[in-house]
């Protein structure tokens, strides 16, 4: 999905979204996101990240998943400001998992 910013309807940067088909009875989707430069440091992460929150409320999905490099820790910082835990990786890993589970909620 293209990301708007909603002033100028500018493009800032894209929103990925892959809903899991593995057999599970959980609707789960895994989120991504890639910001210009331009965009960074406005909160638009987070107002995407939670725009996407609520909208998968609504629809009906269980479980977010958001994979973060390890270095960026301004990413990290969205998703855990929108309710997501971190979760233990292996070791040599570049990338950190976060998940927020929605059916409960």
């Amino acid at each position: 999905m293209l990301v708007l910013e909603r002033s100028s309807e500018t493009p800032v940067g894209l929103l990925i979204l892959d809903e899991s088909d593995d057999g599970e009875a959980e609707r789960t989707v895994r989120i991504g996101y890639l910001l210009s430069e331009s965009a960074w440091g406005r909160g638009l992460a987070s107002e995407l990240v939670q725009g996407f929150v609520t909208w998968s409320r609504a629809a009906g999905v269980e479980t977010i998943l958001g994979g973060v490099g390890c270095d960026n820790v301004a990413s990290q910082r969205v998703l855990e400001k929108n309710g997501f835990d971190s979760e233990p990786g292996a070791d040599d890993s570049a990338e950190l998992l976060f998940r927020l589970r929605l059916q409960s909620e």
